[in-house]
């Protein structure tokens, strides 16, 4: 295997520095190290050259592959209608993560409201906002994560800069933020359907671990923009047309929410830990009513709730608090990115709470997570433990990354 005539063996795509390091080892095997007795390389050889070897190593290559029901990265884009993530070294990855986290604090330094990153809520909100500020993407906001961010520091992710950036960690957050975004509409526009149009529906929308997104919104902007006789909707139509999304081509991909009906009333609950709510409650009402005046007359608006999800007899509380305020009403709970920081267990104690208490009523269930007991993408293993927890999977559609399970089930 050291021998350079066997170089043929290591993956395609090395560079020529990585070629010339493997054949110096093979050339001079004793400087790096000693057999063992019977001839085999040591632990310090095969260390190395793993080392070596993975270095330049393709991320999405170990996706998509006969032996992994994970998909690639441009197939799981693909079927969000977003464009793929870039072709880099898993080195590369790493270096993009460590370079973010650590300009998180220099972003936020003059920041008088000092959002907290827990759980990579405030990289999420980053990443997001960049998404966000493309036009030529589906998961396109009108700048509406972009108005969280502070206005010292936010134009560095703005219109003009976005998209300039390498397609890495925000382009795997936008490939599940397309996801949701066109699940969650489904789900309104069918909950309508089956009504024939005889009444105004009343959907709730649970967020479990809503972070700093902003889909709530997303949703309450576009009722506005439907109800031609909503107050404040010539502010919000005259920001349309300043950001020039119209200017675009036809084939430029439509945002989601721009297909939904009208004929629903809507209410949201996000629930996050403490440290969080408090920082999202300052961030709502110091930037974004600011920034968006025609939110103003709609008042605690989504309702922040502070839970934590290990203790799921508390979250059981705070959820049947909830839907016991209106059993009619349709239910849609999301999850986003939430299960990949819970102890082991509860990701499967969770959803199989949420199905007891939702027992009954017409629910959906639309995430963008890490189940447990599904190590790969496997749809049938999916389905067996969606199963288990009181649910019927209905869609599904694997992502590389740790949350890379997507889907939606019903009651």
């Amino acid at each position: 295997l050291l021998a350079p005539a066997n170089l043929a063996l290591a993956p395609k795509g090395l560079a020529p520095s990585t070629k010339r390091k493997l054949q110096n080892h093979a050339a001079y095997p004793a400087a790096a190290s000693s057999d063992t007795e019977d001839g085999l390389p040591s632990r310090g050889r095969l260390a190395f050259l793993k080392r070596i070897i993975t270095r330049g190593d393709i991320r999405g290559e170990r996706y998509g592959s006969t032996n992994n029901s994970i998909l690639s990265p441009a197939d799981a884009a693909l079927k969000v209608g977003v464009k793929p993530t870039r072709e880099a070294s898993k080195e590369t990855w790493q270096r993009a993560w460590r370079s973010h986290r650590f300009a998180m604090k220099y972003l936020h330094h003059f920041d008088s409201v000092q959002p907290t990153d827990s759980k990579l809520a405030l990289a999420c909100l980053w990443w997001k906002a960049l998404a966000g500020n493309d036009l030529r993407s589906p998961v396109y906001d009108c700048q509406l994560s972009y108005d969280l961010l502070p206005a010292g520091t936010r134009w560095i992710v703005g219109r003009t800069l976005c998209r300039f950036y390498p397609r890495l960690h925000h382009a795997n957050v936008e490939i599940r933020t397309s996801y949701l975004d066109r699940s969650l509409c489904n789900a309104i526009n069918s909950i309508v359907e089956e009504s024939a149009g005889k009444e105004r529906q009343n959907i709730r929308l649970i967020v479990m671990g809503g972070g700093y997104d902003t889909r709530s919104f997303k949703l309450l902007e576009q009722m506005l923009m439907n109800n031609r006789t909503a107050e404040h909707r010539g502010l919000l139509l005259r920001q349309r047309r300043r950001l020039g999304r119209q200017r675009l081509s036809q084939s430029t991909p439509k945002n989601a929410y721009q297909n939904l009906t009208c004929q629903f009333d809507l209410e949201c609950y996000e629930l996050d830990l403490p440290v969080v709510v408090e920082a999202k409650r300052k961030l709502i009402k110091s930037r974004l009513l600011r920034r968006r005046p025609w939110l103003k007359s709609f008042v605690d608006y989504p309702r922040l709730i502070e839970a934590d999800f290990n203790d799921l007899a508390s979250t059981r509380q705070t959820l049947e608090s909830i839907v016991a305020l209106d059993k009619r009403t349709h239910n849609i709970v999301v999850f986003e990115g939430v299960m990949i920081y819970l102890d082991e267990g509860v990701p499967h104690g969770i959803l199989e709470m949420c199905a007891g208490v939702l027992e009954g009523s017409n629910s959906t269930l639309c995430f963008a997570d890490r189940l447990e007991n599904i190590p790969g993408g496997d749809e049938d293993a999916a389905r067996v433990e969606m199963e288990k927890t009181g649910w019927t999977l209905d869609d599904w559609l694997s992502k590389p990354g740790l949350a890379r399970h997507m889907g939606v089930a019903r009651l």
